[in-house]
């Protein structure tokens, strides 16, 4: 069987100049170092097949493009159109504004029905679900950066919603937890830098 490691480093190399990136850019879009992309270009390591799979998304290829020796350059122009950023953005906007009109509704239809004394809630709880399309959306293209914020606030938002939901009861100390809970994930996303 022939070994296609050579190919798909030459490939991942090819295809990230076609981006115009470089091997620090990359990295830092898909949340590795910059020895780990330079490392998989050289071809000393190959990725696992999720890296594998999400720099195909990334890029806008199949694995079989990126496995192939004929590849080309030309193949990224072949993105498909779901691939592409604009319609990334329009779908995490979508997702989003959906969200808020539930919300929105939720919060219209209780103050017909009665005083709605809890259902301004629903745009409070639409903030961590809205932190979590943003997540699942944006996987490929938002930055190192945008997630730790994007879970930041994701996990102050949750605290929040708790201690509202249930703020007969005082419960300010559940903040305290938001503390380590912050540090793991500021550890957590340097931690996958080294993989």
């Amino acid at each position: 069987m022939k070994d296609i490691k050579p190919i798909i480093a030459a490939n991942l190399s090819k295809f990230r100049k076609k981006k115009g990136l470089t091997q620090a850019e990359l990295a830092e879009k898909l949340n590795y170092s910059d020895k780990a992309v330079s490392r998989w270009e050289r071809g000393d390591t190959m990725p696992d097949i999720s890296v594998l799979y999400e720099l195909c998304e990334f890029y806008g290829i199949t694995l079989d493009i990126l496995a192939s020796e004929d590849a080309s350059e030309d193949d990224l122009d072949k993105v498909y159109d779901k691939n592409s950023l604009a319609y990334r953005i329009l779908v995490m906007l979508l997702g989003v504004s959906f969200i808020w009109m539930f919300a929105t509704v939720v919060y219209i239809y209780s103050n017909l029905k009665d005083n709605g004394n809890y259902f301004w809630m629903a745009f409070i709880w639409a903030i961590p679900l809205t932190c979590v399309v943003l997540k699942m959306t944006g996987r490929g293209f938002i930055t190192t950066v945008v997630k730790i914020i994007i879970d930041s606030v994701f996990l102050w938002s949750v605290i929040t919603c708790v201690y509202l939901q249930f703020i007969k009861y005082n419960m300010w100390m559940v903040f305290l937890l938001g503390i380590p809970m912050q540090a793991i994930i500021i550890l957590w996303v340097r931690l996958k830098k080294y993989k």
